[in-house]
């Protein structure tokens, strides 16, 4: 759910697309080297495929973010190649090999977040986050404020830092994938900590 954060302007809504409901993406694309803490994750060149894998009965049950291993529901773009993307699903949503990698994509793209606000002297908090994350035009963008924020015990305006406040930051991205997937999902806490743990050092490094 995104409206886009492209270096070096903010280009805003319309741009290219990115995660959740309609979220835009930052304009990044992943090079094929090996990131830290992955194995054995192909980058494709060109991701293919409109379907997710066949499973069972009870997978298509699961919200589509599970059924994707994509619980911030990132947007399939065709020149952002992340890490375990095999392809992306009929409404355009990516589709990874595991929730690690879909995590670690969610973690990048809210790096670029705080490097971007940080540059245009944005506050860093749960508000503006979510604001970008999922705009209003097609979101019920202040109940999701309020979902994450009331969960997190701390008010939404709130400054956050990238890495003094990295475990409210875990938390914020747990309960975001919660609320995009149901409120019944179990948070799957150790996968979005890795994951963090993955991007956290980096600083628009290759990955």
């Amino acid at each position: 759910m995104i409206p886009l954060l492209m270096f070096p302007r903010w280009k805003g809504h319309g741009a290219l697309p990115g995660t959740g409901n309609n979220n835009t993406i930052i304009y990044y694309m992943e090079k094929a080297s090996t990131a830290k803490g992955i194995s054995n994750n192909k980058v494709l060149q060109k991701p293919t495929g409109i379907n997710p894998p066949a499973g069972r009965a009870a997978d298509c049950m699961q919200p589509r973010g599970i059924r994707n291993n994509n619980p911030l529901n990132i947007r399939f773009n065709a020149r952002n190649q992340w890490k375990g993307l095999q392809g992306h699903d009929r409404a355009g949503f990516c589709i990874f090999e595991n929730q690690l990698c879909g995590y670690r994509a969610a973690w990048i793209i809210m790096q670029q977040y705080e490097q971007t606000f940080r540059r245009l002297g944005v506050c860093f908090n749960i508000r503006n986050i979510i604001r970008r994350w999922a705009p209003a035009n097609e979101n019920l963008t202040e109940k999701y404020i309020a979902y994450v924020a009331g969960n997190l015990l701390i008010t939404a305006d709130q400054p956050l830092n990238w890495m003094r406040h990295h475990k409210t930051i875990v938390k914020m991205m747990g309960y975001m994938a919660q609320y995009e997937n149901g409120r019944t999902v179990s948070i799957a806490w150790k996968v979005i900590e890795d994951a963090y743990k993955m991007v956290a050092g980096y600083n628009r490094q290759p990955r």
